[in-house]
Parts: C-alpha cells; sequence; structure tokens
C-alpha cells in the first residue's frame, strides 16, 4: 500500500475511493430506469493538427459581480473566472473523483483531524509563494473577511488550522465530518486560495484585482464588457495552449447564440430554450449534463418580519401551492423540455435523488380544498419576488405563469422583479411573501451531506450568507442531518435511509415548492477542441491533472465534412456501473431516464 511521504501512516484514499465506487454504483443502479428517450449529439472531429495560441471568447449572460472567490456568486462567469484564477488543495475530475490540486497529499489522521502535504515551487501571479501560511490566511479570510460564500458552514465544521511546517497544513474539525475533502471545494466557493499579500495590498477592492495560482493570470476588467484573463507563463502544470480567455457580457439570448454561430463567442452556456435549435445546427457542439441548478418558490416557514403575509406558515396553504403549481407546463413552456420536473431538496443526477417520493402533482380541486380547510376558501393576495432576465433567464417567465396558475385558486400574485444583487439581500433579510430563485451548489462538493446541510436550522434566516430562507425550524431535520453528516459517502446503507427520511419531512411538510432542475447545456464553435463539460459549475479550461487541455484550432478550419453534410452520432448505452457522485454526459443520463428533448 502506497505510503505518504511525510507520514507513517499508509494512505487509506485509494481504497476510500474504491468502496465509494462500488457503494455509489450500487446506489444508481437501485434508481427505476424508464426506457430512455432518443437522444442525439453533434459530434466534431478535427481535420488538421491544432497550433497552439489564440484568445477564446466565453459569452456569458453578465458579468461576475466579483472575482474574489468569497464574495462570487454562484454563477457560470464568476466559477468560469475562478477556475482560471484560483486552485484549491484538491480538485475534483469530470467523473467526479478527487485529485489533488495544490496538495499533493492528504492524511485522515482521526474523525476530526486532516494534514495535506502541499506542492513545493507554486507562485501566486504576483510572485508570492503559495505554502502553508496561506492556507492559514485563508481560514481567517473565510471567518473575517468582507465574503460570506461558504462562512457559515466553515465556521460550524473547522476549528482550527494550523501550519506544522512551510508545507504541511493541520486542519482540525468541530466534529467528525466524512465528506470534508470534498467540501473543501465548496469555500470560496470553488476552493480557491488568493493570494495574501495582493488581499493585503487590494483591501475591499480584491474582488477587481484578484491574483490566484491558476492557469490564467487577471489582465484588465472593462465593466460592462469584458474581462479578460492571459496564460499563466510560469504555471506550475505547463502554460495554457492558448494565449487568452475573455469572459465577454452579452446579456441578450440571441444577441450571445447568433454570436456563438458567427464564431465571434466560442463557448456559452446555453438558454436551454435555444439548446433544440443549437442541436440541429452544424459547426456547433452541445454538450449536456446534471442539473445545475434547482429553481424553487419559497416562502416563509416561520417568518420573524410582520411586515410580510402569515399564509405560508400554515402547512395546508404550502401544500396548496405545490398541488396549484403546474410544474411540467413551466418545464414544457419556459425551458423547452430541458429540464426535469423537481422532486425533492436533491437535484435530479445527484446522489440522493429520490424519484420515489414525489408527491405533489397538479391538482386543483385539492389545491382548493386545502385552502378552504386553511381558512382562505376565496384564496388571497400576495407578492412574489423573482430576478431580472439578465441574471435568472427563466424566472421571470415561469412567475407569469405561476401568476396565472395561482390565480385559478384564487390567490392572486402581483410580481415584483429586481435585480440579482436586490434579490440575495432581501432573501437573505426574508423580505418576501413568496420568491422565487434558484439553488445550485459544486458539483462533487453536492453530496446529500451538503445539500441537505441547507435546511438545517443553524443556516435559518434572517442573515446574510444564512442559505435556509425558508426559516425552516424543525428539530426532526436537525438530528436527522446532524447523523447524515457523521456519516461516511461509502456507507450508503446507512445515508440512504436518512436522506430519503429528511426530504419526505420538507415534502410532507412543504416547507418549500421545487419547481424544476435544469439541464447544464453548454456550446462551442468547431474551432474549440478538448473541451468538454465540467461538473462543477463554470466552464474548465485549463487543468491538466484531470486531463483538461482546450485549445483553439488555428488553421482555419470550419467543421469535418461529416458536420458540413450535418450528420448527428447517436451515443452508444452506457453498460459501466456509475462511479462518480454525479452525471456529466447525455449517455447517463438516457440510463436515469432523463427526458432529453430529441
Amino acid at each position: 500500500m502506497k505510503r505518504c511521504p511525510f507520514l507513517k501512516k499508509p494512505v487509506i484514499a485509494g481504497l476510500a475511493v474504491a468502496i465509494i465506487v462500488v457503494a455509489i454504483a450500487g446506489y444508481w443502479l437501485s434508481l427505476p430506469t424508464p426506457p430512455p428517450p432518443k437522444v442525439t449529439t453533434t459530434t466534431t472531429a478535427a481535420t488538421t493538427t491544432p497550433r497552439k495560441g489564440g484568445t477564446l471568447t466565453i459569452g456569458v449572460a453578465k458579468e461576475p459581480n466579483s472575482l474574489d472567490p468569497t464574495i462570487a456568486l454562484l454563477d457560470f462567469p464568476q466559477f468560469t473566472g475562478l477556475k482560471a484564477l484560483y486552485e484549491g488543495l484538491v480538485i475534483s475530475d469530470l467523473e467526479g473523483n478527487i485529485k489533488m490540486a495544490l496538495a499533493e497529499s492528504y492524511q485522515q489522521l482521526n474523525d476530526t483531524t486532516y494534514v495535506f502535504r502541499l506542492r513545493k515551487g507554486v507562485k501566486f501571479h504576483d510572485g508570492t509563494p503559495f505554502n502553508a501560511s496561506c492556507c492559514v490566511f485563508m481560514d481567517k479570510y473565510i471567518r473575517e473577511g468582507p465574503g460570506t460564500q461558504g462562512r457559515t458552514d466553515w465556521k460550524t465544521k473547522v476549528k482550527s488550522v494550523e501550519a506544522l511546517d512551510d508545507y504541511t497544513v493541520r486542519y482540525t474539525l468541530t466534529q467528525k465530518s466524512p465528506t470534508f475533502v470534498s467540501d473543501m471545494m465548496r469555500v470560496g466557493p470553488t476552493g480557491g486560495i488568493p493570494s495574501p499579500s495582493a488581499i493585503k495590498k487590494w483591501g475591499q477592492e480584491f474582488g477587481t484585482h484578484p491574483v490566484g495560482t491558476g492557469p490564467f493570470k487577471f489582465v484588465e476588467w472593462v465593466r460592462g464588457s469584458t474581462v479578460k484573463l492571459a496564460a499563466n507563463d510560469e504555471y506550475w502544470q505547463g502554460r495554457p495552449d492558448m494565449d487568452a480567455m475573455v469572459l465577454k457580457y452579452i446579456p441578450d439570448e440571441a444577441v450571445r447564440i447568433m454570436e456563438l454561430k458567427s464564431g465571434t463567442a466560442e463557448l456559452i452556456p446555453v438558454p436551454l430554450k435555444f439548446a433544440s435549435d443549437l442541436k440541429r445546427s452544424s459547426g456547433i457542439t452541445v454538450l449536456a449534463g446534471t442539473a445545475e441548478r434547482q429553481m424553487q418558490l419559497s416562502y416563509a416557514v416561520t417568518n420573524p418580519n410582520p411586515a410580510y403575509k402569515p399564509y405560508f406558515t400554515d402547512k395546508r396553504v404550502r401544500q396548496a401551492i405545490n398541488y396549484a403549481v403546474d410544474k411540467q407546463e413551466i418545464v414544457n413552456i419556459v425551458l423547452d423540455g430541458w429540464a426535469a420536473v423537481s422532486v425533492g431538496v436533491v437535484r435530479y443526477g445527484y446522489l440522493g435523488y429520490p424519484p420515489y417520493l414525489a408527491k405533489y402533482t397538479y391538482n386543483v380541486t385539492k389545491a382548493k380544498q386545502l385552502l378552504a380547510e386553511a381558512g382562505y376558501p376565496n384564496g388571497f393576495e400576495c407578492e412574489l419576488l423573482t430576478e431580472a432576465k439578465d441574471f435568472r433567464p427563466y424566472a421571470e417567465d415561469s412567475a407569469v405563469l405561476i401568476k396565472n396558475q395561482l390565480a385559478k385558486v384564487g390567490i392572486k400574485v402581483n410580481i415584483k422583479v429586481v435585480d440579482g444583487a436586490a434579490f440575495a439581500n432581501m432573501r437573505f433579510k426574508q423580505e418576501f411573501d413568496l420568491a422565487m430563485g434558484g439553488w445550485r451548489g459544486n458539483g462533487l462538493a453536492d453530496t446529500p451531506h451538503a445539500i441537505l446541510n441547507r435546511v438545517h436550522s443553524r443556516n435559518a434566516g434572517p442573515g446574510a450568507g444564512q442559505w435556509n430562507w425558508e426559516n425552516i425550524r424543525d428539530a426532526r431535520l436537525d438530528s436527522l442531518i446532524e447523523k447524515l453528516e457523521a456519516t461516511p459517502l461509502e456507507d450508503v446503507a446507512t445515508w440512504k435511509p436518512l436522506s430519503d427520511e429528511i426530504q419526505r419531512i420538507v415534502i410532507e411538510e412543504a416547507y418549500e415548492c421545487p419547481l424544476f432542475d435544469e439541464y447544464r447545456v453548454h456550446a462551442t464553435t468547431a474551432k474549440v477542441k478538448g473541451y468538454a463539460l465540467d461538473p462543477t459549475i463554470g466552464a474548465q479550461i485549463w487543468a491538466p491533472q484531470i486531463g483538461v487541455k482546450v485549445s483553439l484550432d488555428q488553421t482555419g478550419a470550419k467543421q469535418s465534412a461529416a458536420m458540413a453534410a450535418g450528420v448527428t452520432f447517436g451515443p452508444q448505452r452506457c453498460n459501466n456501473l456509475i462511479s462518480t457522485l454525479f452525471v456529466t454526459s447525455v449517455v447517463t443520463h438516457k440510463d436515469l431516464g432523463a427526458n432529453l428533448p430529441n
């Protein structure tokens, strides 16, 4: 058995991963799998050997709110920039396996102690050496800095971070946390470690002057236009094959699609209503994978703000809302079928997804009955808070449908549209009757332990960073979640019943009204080579240790002959066990019975 060069005990990570692979495979195989629909994908092939160089232009719906990893919101532009600029101690590969990044290895000494051996010779873009003191600084920055991303969970779980020597760091936890290593990728929220020197230099302005150790370094930010990053010539894994990457702000969806087709943008996250059209376009590769976001209709279950309506403190009203909303209609009309109707807290394609717990089907009669029992036979009037299209593309259109659907049971809805920052602020403060927003996580880090932690009372609001914005305070959930958090992922027989029971309670109590789980869909031009869907948020462009080396074809070739002829290739059915924490390919989506549009 392989041993760590700096510790006496053997590394057990390989054995643990093997156990997890077998256990998780059994979990996925236990799910019901309806006959898969016919799905086709467009396949590209390079006609000549690409040359290095060029600038990759990525079209995004909005510019990042910040490139400080403790402030950046969980969305594509921010995560794409963070992955290029920063690295954490660990990284997940495209199959969901944990690999080393700024750490060379790690050892779990006991239930609450982890020791990481750090990589030597790595420098931040400003020349600051990376060492154990940077990890200690990051711990303090998470706790005391200006950002709140991941702060509550980190402070709850991590007791201390200590430098044992220049390249050895010890993390001591407050309690047993079997998923701690994967949870590290949720902090910041990608786990990326910034330069302490740059933070001290720029202070509150660090988010617009980001400095990390990643394959690309910051060049300039033209507000309302572009963020430009250049290849890091000194990158420890070797200089990227392209010279630069640009995040180009293109708020209009139709314009973003046109720029992709014309080649002025080479990579975009696809607005789902355009996905079917793009699949039929020659010269374009469309990649589809797991649901990266669940859209929900939220209400404060125990609302501490007397200015807002108390209707939703009644379980019968909450259940009525769940029956009155036709989720499939929203998926069909707003997303052109590119989403799964939500069931529970865990979204489609992730460990703990419970299709067998589905309770609420569209039923106007049942909804009216419950409202009458609650004392509202004629319904009531309330406000629905939602985000503008430039921040949440499907929110406004979904809100209009929900307004019309709720009107059928006597509930008059007034829609209030605000920008993303205002929405987040109002939701954290619980200044809403109904609020429609998204909940997304970070791929491998989205274990059932991490996702279900959101409904623990420790995360109840109001307050910035308190993700339990429904203000759920249920002692049953708290107890079950704490047991789940102490259970290793490989122990499926223990955590699966806990996960199911947590979600069964949330569903029965109607603590939220989950709407749909959006499929992750990206598209590239034929010029882009080596790109694959990253199971976490955003685009991964250069990470050789996990096999990611995206390049640009500089030969001038537009497309292959097959593409010019409009030929598509259907994927072969996957016969292998699903050994990862999530699913990234259309093929595996078929095996899970996904209703991907043709």
